[in-house]
């Protein structure tokens, strides 16, 4: 999105519940001790969204943006603090993944909102959202065949009718301006 400079269409609600679903399943997924690629892919995806974070920052600023950078900032240092000193128990730890199983399945709609009342879905790009629905899938894959609990499928699943919406309206509005 840096060099369309259309970070103007994405959601602020969407991307920093984002960036909290992330933390919380890397603290649910660290503290369980889950395989070492989804611990990957979470710290993946928080770095891209802080990078992303600090494109909102460049393209809007403005004082709310400096001071949401900051809170987000504060956040992740402090997921950060919690994964290296504190010890959490499991059922703790379960209730985190719920949270973020919550969230990842809300995270969306802010921006399926936008998209339907700017009519256009331009916040994300088509490559982002067609990864998004892979991962999803795989996620679905890999909870089943190595067992995770459930609250790992049903995110998923939920998640990937969230993004499959995202991308018909991708084509839907780029259709329409057609």
């Amino acid at each position: 999105n840096q060099f369309k400079h259309t970070t103007i269409n994405i959601s602020l609600w969407t991307h920093t519940l984002m960036i909290v679903a992330n933390s919380l399943d890397l603290v649910y997924a660290i503290g369980f001790d889950l395989e070492w690629q989804y611990i990957l892919v979470d710290v993946i995806l928080i770095s891209f969204l802080l990078i992303q974070q600090l494109q909102i920052l460049n393209d809007r600023k403005n004082k709310f943006i400096v001071f949401h950078t900051l809170l987000v900032s504060l956040f992740l240092l402090s997921v950060v603090l919690l994964i290296l000193y504190a010890t959490v128990s499991p059922n703790s730890l379960l209730l985190l993944g719920s949270f973020s199983g919550i969230i990842y399945n809300i995270y969306w709609l802010p921006q399926i909102y936008k998209n339907y009342k700017q009519k256009n879905a331009k916040g994300f790009s088509i490559y982002f959202l067609g990864l998004s629905l892979i991962s999803v899938l795989c996620d679905i894959s890999s909870a089943v065949c190595l067992g995770w609990p459930i609250i790992s499928v049903l995110t998923s699943a939920g998640l990937s009718v969230l993004v499959s919406i995202q991308i018909i309206q991708y084509f839907f509005y780029r259709k329409k301006s057609i």
